[in-house]
């Protein structure tokens, strides 16, 4: 038993731990590298090994790898019955309650503060989003492989939108990538959430199957050009790549100085709205001829339809 006030420096021991004072009964033989005379003390670097347990009635206090006016501390609130706690038999860390914030690898959030209502959202790596709250009567919805999922209308499951070139233009464009606006005419409104449109770069509001329907409205003049066709493209990369998808083509005799239309239409099944997009081509019109547009009627113009999902 130990009979005199020892003094016991530890060097090179991490304990991270906010739990209070801890009390301790315990039973000791000095280790034979520390000074055995009453009232000594154990130099850092000394072993004093404990072979029972350890009865501390205040502070249990560590010096670190150098004698000077700074240790770390450990606590206990004085306890009202027997407690004990489990230190696990494995090596690593213990985080500190408000000590920061905890890393995905240590099986934390990898943040300090969360966004308010939302839901988290995590990649596996890195730290925790929380999605945006969403509105009453929202439901949260999946955008597809790799991109997070957000709060959306319930709705009727329903969406239909419709697009038009608002003027004429000449020549060939491949792709149509301006003078597209929304119809705005008299008794049109779309139902559910609508398209974005960048450029001639059509994005789908929501993931699903969706049928896109292209109507081309062109004036040919055949003696100098007498076929013109409407392509729908597709692209599964954010635009990086597009492929013809679907197309139609109207011709004329060679003589004659015609307007005519063709429609051409595709199922496009969206599994992430931001890499899958389509657009619109005018193809083999030479400067005299004209693919028609109008900001008051639709001539030519796409509508896009969601049928469901998969």
């Amino acid at each position: 038993m130990i009979s005199e006030t020892r003094r016991f420096a530890f060097s090179n021991v991490l304990m991270l731990i906010s739990l209070g004072m801890l009390v301790f009964t315990f039973t000791a033989t000095y280790g034979t590298d520390c000074a055995r005379a009453a009232g000594g003390s154990c130099a850092v670097g000394d072993t004093e090994v404990i072979s029972n347990d350890l009865g501390i009635g205040g502070d249990l206090e560590f010096e670190g790898t150098s004698v000077d006016d700074f240790e770390t501390k450990i606590t206990a609130t004085n306890p009202t019955a027997d407690r004990t706690i489990t230190l696990p038999d494995a090596s690593g860390t213990l985080a500190l309650a408000g000590g920061g914030a905890a890393t995905v690898a240590e099986g934390g959030t990898g943040v300090t503060t969360l966004g308010a209502n939302g839901v988290l959202v995590g990649d596996g790596t890195n730290s925790v989003n929380v999605t945006a709250a969403g509105s009453a009567g929202q439901v949260l919805t999946s955008n597809g492989a790799g991109s997070d999922p957000t709060f959306q209308s319930a709705g009727s499951n329903a969406y239909i939108d419709n697009w038009r070139v608002a003027v004429t233009f000449t020549g060939s464009q491949e792709p149509i990538a301006s003078d597209w606006e929304q119809n705005d005419s008299y008794g049109f409104a779309p139902v559910g959430a609508s398209m974005s449109e960048s450029s001639g770069v059509f994005t789908f509001p929501v993931t699903g199957v969706w049928a896109v329907r292209f109507y081309y409205y062109f004036w040919a003049d055949g003696s100098v050009e007498n076929a013109s066709k409407g392509v729908i493209q597709t692209s599964t990369d954010g635009g990086v790549s597009w492929d013809n998808n679907s197309l139609c083509t109207g011709s004329m005799h060679a003589t004659w100085s015609v307007q005519q239309h063709c429609t051409t239409e595709t199922i496009f099944n969206v599994l992430d709205t931001a890499s899958e997009l389509v657009r619109f081509e005018a193809e083999s019109l030479d400067g005299t001829n004209k693919a028609s547009g109008n900001t008051n009627i639709n001539y030519t113009h796409a509508v896009f339809e969601w049928i469901g999902n998969p």
